[in-house]
C-alpha cells in the first residue's frame, strides 16, 4: 500500500459517519438497508458515505440481485485508527530552547547578546 492510498484511506475514516459504517462492518458483512437502519440516516446519506468508503479502499461491495452488501477490506486499519483514538494525546513538544541558569526572560538583554539569543 502506498502513502497516498493509506492517507486516502485515512481521510475517508476520518468523518464520524464513516467511521461508525467501518465499525459496523468490524463484526462481518451487513447489507445497505441494516447500515442505513442502524446509522438512522437517509439511503442517498449512506450511499455517498458508502462511495467515499469504497473509492478508498476501505470496504469492498457485493451485489446480489438488488441488494448490496459491503465488508470491510482491512479491519486492522480501523483497529489501529480507533487505537489512536482510546490513547491520551502525547504531551507537547517544546518549542523553545531551554533558558540558561544564569539568564531569566524577565533580564533585559546583554549588550554582547543579539536579541534572538536573548530570547533563548
Amino acid at each position: 500500500m502506498s502513502h497516498e492510498d493509506l492517507v486516502l484511506q485515512l481521510k475517508a475514516l476520518g468523518e464520524p459517519t464513516r467511521l461508525e459504517l467501518a465499525l459496523l462492518l468490524q463484526h462481518g458483512e451487513a447489507g445497505a438497508l441494516a447500515l442505513q437502519q442502524q446509522l438512522e440516516i437517509s439511503q442517498p446519506n449512506l450511499s455517498r458515505h458508502l462511495k467515499v468508503l469504497r473509492e478508498a479502499g476501505v470496504i469492498r461491495e457485493r451485489r446480489s440481485g438488488r441488494n448490496a452488501y459491503y465488508a470491510l477490506i482491512n479491519s486492522k486499519l480501523v483497529d489501529s485508527v480507533l487505537s489512536l483514538s482510546a490513547r491520551p494525546a502525547p504531551p507537547p513538544t517544546p518549542r523553545a530552547k531551554p533558558m540558561r541558569e544564569s539568564e531569566s526572560k524577565s533580564d533585559p538583554p546583554r549588550q554582547d547578546t543579539s536579541f534572538e539569543e536573548w530570547l533563548l
